[in-house]
């Protein structure tokens, strides 16, 4: 793993629950491809930092934040 790498960038809580919108009826679908990858990415990162490899941090830049996870030496 790298020490310090960028795995989302936008609004994370925001783009987790992105849906498909039905159109027809105006109704909320299930969740799109992109907003179970960005979770599933998030939940690893966030398990990682509960086991104490990672540290996990974001930076606010002009599309939202940037979130990032730096590797923990010797863990």
């Amino acid at each position: 793993m790298k020490l310090d790498f960028i795995y989302h960038v936008g609004y994370l809580a925001f783009d987790r629950e992105v849906r498909h919108l039905n159109y027809h009826t105006s109704t909320l679908g299930p969740l799109t491809e992109t907003a179970d990858a960005a979770h599933e990415k998030a939940e690893h990162m966030w398990l990682q930092a509960m086991r104490g490899k990672v540290e996990l941090y974001l930076r606010r830049c002009p599309s939202g934040f940037e979130y990032h996870a730096r590797a923990i030496r010797g863990a």
